[in-house]
């Protein structure tokens, strides 16, 4: 998170209330369905929404933040080791174009994602059952269909952790207010943001999966994929491959195209 965002709203009645709810339900699924409200009050309420932007709008981090093309236009609320707290802002599609994807097919590995669409025309979705067997010579996957929604008919919604899913641009400037988390509280939670660890984080994953103890302390798989289609099939592609361009697309053209959103 941006610089020290992270715990400016940590006394405030809406994070005091999701912090309560994050004791209370030690089932991640279940902590994500008692937020769903807590969600809506916070979008729905201007004059907290003011002081979101005002306090991002005043942080040297997000002031100075390095967008890149993997970046979705954020504004910061609240993150600790169980949870993550933000609004996105998605843009509208090209005119006259319809199911332009704002990316490619893909997961968010352990993490819980629910939204709560509450400005513009809301995104449309469809979410793909997990798992799906990739072919380790050709890539050829097979993904089938769990549920085709639109916002404006299911909101809040949620994507489980592993879910490959697919996101369509807006018809019109869309905001959203969101929560992730893990699928699961692990006793290693609160070493992923330590900033002595931080330096050490490829070292440290090469001798977690030699150990075999990835899925224990939440680690994404070592050979992780994400999605694509080509000519009718769906192929599977490795994690560092897909996300590699965006992330590599960083400079004052994604700097100046993150704060037109905003």
């Amino acid at each position: 998170m941006a610089s020290d965002q992270a715990g400016f709203f940590k006394d405030h009645p809406y994070i005091l209330e999701a912090e309560a709810l994050n004791k209370k339900h030690v089932d991640r699924r279940e902590f994500h369905t008692a937020m769903e409200p807590v969600l809506q009050k916070m979008a729905q309420d201007k004059e907290f929404m003011m002081q979101v932007m005002e306090r991002n709008f005043s942080d040297k981090g997000w002031l100075q933040m390095d967008w890149s093309d993997f970046n979705i236009p954020a504004f910061y609320v609240y993150e600790n080791d169980d949870m993550i707290i933000k609004v996105h802002l998605f843009p509208a599609g090209p005119q006259g174009m319809q199911h332009y994807a704002a990316h490619a097919i893909h997961h968010h590995n352990n993490y819980i994602l629910t939204t709560y669409a509450f400005f513009g025309s809301g995104y449309e979705t469809f979410l793909f059952e997990k798992d799906p067997q990739v072919d380790a010579s050709t890539l050829e996957t097979n993904l089938r269909i769990r549920k085709h929604f639109h916002q404006k008919d299911w909101n809040p919604s949620r994507v489980d952790s592993w879910e490959p899913h697919i996101v369509f641009l807006p018809e019109s400037l869309s905001a959203t207010f969101l929560m992730w988390s893990p699928d699961q509280k692990r006793k290693t939670d609160k070493l992923r943001n330590n900033p002595i660890l931080k330096p050490f984080k490829k070292e440290l994953r090469h001798l977690i999966y030699k150990m075999g103890a990835g899925d224990k302390l939440g680690i994404a798989r070592q050979k992780t994929y994400q999605f694509y289609v080509k000519d009718g099939q769906a192929y599977g592609v490795e994690e560092s491959e897909y996300f590699a361009p965006s992330k590599a697309a960083n400079g004052p053209e994604q700097k100046q195209y993150a704060m037109q959103m905003i």
